[in-house]
C-alpha cells in the first residue's frame, strides 16, 4: 500500500508556545493579500472583512499549512480553500468573528457524491476534515 504524501499536515512549532496571541505571519500575510486583492471582490461596495475577523482568522489557521489553500474575500467573509483531486473543504470565517463553518464535498465525474456543512465547526473538526482530504478513505 503506498503512503499519500500528506501536504496537508498540521505544522508542529519546534518549540512550545503558550500565548494564544501569537500569529503565524505567513498565515496573516497569504490572508492580507487575498482580502488587498481588488480583483477578488464582485464591485467596489463589497463589504470588506473586519481587522478583528482578519486577526481571528489568522490564529485560527496558525499551525495548520495554508500553502496550497487558496484564500478569498466574500462579502465580509473570509474563505479558505482546500483541494485535492476531487475533494474540497472550505472553512468560511466571518463576518462574526466568533464563528465560522466547514463545508466538505467529494466529486466523482462532476458530481457532488458526498458532502457534509458543519456551520458551527471547530479546529477540531477543520483539522480532521483537512485529514481526510489528505487521505478520503479514512472514516473521519
Amino acid at each position: 500500500m503506498n503512503a499519500r504524501p500528506n501536504s496537508f499536515r498540521l505544522e508542529k512549532p519546534s518549540s512550545t508556545i503558550s500565548d494564544p496571541s501569537v500569529i503565524d505571519i505567513t498565515v496573516l500575510n497569504k490572508i492580507v493579500d487575498a482580502i488587498s486583492n481588488a480583483d477578488l471582490y464582485e464591485s467596489e461596495d463589497e463589504p470588506r472583512p473586519h481587522a478583528l475577523l482578519i486577526t481571528k482568522t489568522a490564529k485560527a489557521l496558525s499551525g495548520i499549512s495554508v500553502a496550497k489553500a487558496e484564500i478569498a474575500p466574500f462579502f465580509g467573509e473570509i474563505n479558505v480553500t482546500w483541494k485535492e483531486g476531487g475533494i474540497r473543504v472550505k472553512a468560511t470565517f466571518g463576518p462574526d468573528p466568533a464563528l465560522f463553518s466547514v463545508y466538505r464535498e467529494r466529486f466523482e465525474e462532476g458530481h457532488v457524491t458526498q458532502s457534509h456543512l458543519e456551520e458551527n465547526a471547530n479546529l477540531d473538526y477543520l483539522e480532521a476534515s483537512l485529514q481526510w482530504l489528505a487521505d478520503p478513505f479514512v472514516n473521519v
